[in-house]
């Protein structure tokens, strides 16, 4: 039972599952600003409406709803409603981040792509010794892959950029200039 649970971690379908995870996370991150700006907006008017107007427009809204499909929104297969409580988006990738960092990923394309995709969420964090070491992972298996490069740019301009900031420690400096 041990020994099938240490291989979970490794399968390809769950670096496929982590992957899509993080990308959708990352995406929902993005979008939290519209959806925020689209909800003070709406709130905004139904603080100009009087009280029949508002909820003549609650029932509209709730009946449009409904009516795109009431079992669908009963089950939520695209996990809106999960998503939608999410407080931060990017701390719960990195959650899933974690486990995959530390997992031995047999498949050259899930390799580059899942640890490229850590690169891109770590740097976004600012965890710029954790996207060394997600980088580290693909440059050893795969250098000339176009990830790779990808992987290694972001890297780079993330850390001239906390640099310039002056949110780097000297020693950090020196593992990047070691490492790349």
């Amino acid at each position: 039972m041990v020994h099938y649970l240490d291989n979970v971690y490794d399968s390809e379908w769950y670096v496929k599952a982590t992957i899509g995870a993080i990308e959708a996370l990352e995406r929902h991150e993005q979008q939290l600003p519209i959806i925020k700006k689209k909800e003070e907006e709406e709130e905004k008017m139904l603080a100009e409406m009087n009280s029949k107007e508002r909820r003549n427009y609650k029932k509209k809204k709730e009946a449009q709803e409904k009516e795109e499909d009431p079992i669908k929104e009963k089950l939520d297969f695209n996990g809106k409603k999960l998503i939608a409580e999410l407080k931060d988006p990017l701390a719960e990738a990195t959650s899933f981040a974690k486990k995959l960092l530390d997992v031995q990923v047999t498949n050259p394309k899930w390799r580059t792509r899942g640890f490229s995709t850590l690169v891109r969420l770590y740097v976004r964090k600012n965890k710029l010794l954790l996207a060394l070491k997600a980088y580290n992972k693909i440059a050893d298996f795969a250098a000339t892959d176009a990830d790779t490069h990808i992987a290694r740019i972001r890297l780079v301009q993330a850390l001239e950029q906390a640099v310039k900031a002056e949110g780097v420690n000297a020693n950090v400096k020196l593992v990047f200039e070691s490492s790349l």
